[in-house]
């Protein structure tokens, strides 16, 4: 048995004392100290010493897969439990010492030679550096994934649509429609209709704070996708200094409006009942 395979299996035979202590020491900045998530924490890095230990073991191994797939595995978990990204990348960076504190204690009790130590180093060092650059990477892109996911579901709540009847129903828009929202409204707008059978979509503008061109272009567009649905969109709550802005800028939308929401269902049920009669 080589030098290196030496220390490999010492690091496997001592992967989780070595967790453990990573642990220990690190205890006060965890969020949470159960015992049952320390233990999952002991339990992970002692997976990542072992890829480490068991690449001196086995030369034939693809250890860089083993700690790019771990890395990226415990990138996600670090999102979950809601880490820091300093805390993460900081806790990432310590197996360096920590591991190199076991080899040099039993380097000198082995009489391990300089030369076997360097080329550990070689091979270690390595595979800490690119385990804390996928973790890095892989935290951002799992926190960014999660910044879209939080910010759609906040635009598909922003863009409710309130079925009244069979085939009617309301859309009430609040805020301000920038271009990303206005698709997320489209795609709202366009499989709820038709998940629903809507016929006709009262889309209240009341809660918008300002149309420009812009804003007149997004609205255009989806009252053009619903009309090709067969969907017949009336625009209600169109304020006064809007309309005033929109008139200035030369906007004009060939579409039914009214100028409440509540003036625009009395006169739907009007018209029903006349043409019933």
């Amino acid at each position: 048995m080589t030098e290196i395979e030496q220390i490999g299996n010492m690091l496997i035979e001592k992967k989780y004392d070595i967790a453990q202590k990573m642990t220990e020491d690190q205890k006060e900045i965890l969020k949470y100290n159960s015992e049952e998530y320390l233990e999952g924490i002991i339990n992970n890095r002692a997976e990542v010493i072992s890829i480490i230990a068991e690449s001196l073991v086995d030369a034939n191994r693809d250890s860089m897969k083993e700690i790019t797939d771990k890395a990226l595995e415990l990138s996600k978990k670090a999102i979950q439990l809601e880490m820091q990204m300093d805390e993460a990348i900081k806790s990432t960076s310590k197996y360096r010492k920590y591991i190199w504190d076991k080899i040099s204690v039993f380097s000198e009790e082995e009489d391990i030679s300089r030369q076997a130590i360097i080329k550990m180093a070689q091979q270690i060092d390595p595979l800490i550096d690119h385990a804390v650059y996928i973790f890095s990477t892989g935290y951002v892109e799992q926190h960014k994934e999660r910044l879209k996911e939080a910010k759609d579901s906040f635009f598909e709540l922003s863009a409710p649509i309130v079925p009244l009847m069979d085939d009617m129903a309301v859309m009430p828009l609040v805020g301000d429609i920038d271009t990303y929202r206005a698709q997320v409204i489209l795609d709202t707008v366009l499989n709820k209709s038709t998940q629903w059978k809507v016929g006709t979509l009262f889309i209240d503008l009341s809660g918008v704070t300002v149309v420009d061109t812009q804003v007149a272009q997004e609205i255009i567009k989806i009252t053009n996708s619903l009309i090709l649905l067969g969907v017949k969109p009336i625009l209600t709550g169109i304020r006064p200094e809007i309309a005033h802005t929109m008139v200035q800028l030369g906007i004009t939308m060939d579409v039914e409006t009214k100028a409440t929401l509540k003036q625009a269902i009395s006169d739907y049920f009007t018209d029903a009942t006349q043409t019933k009669l």
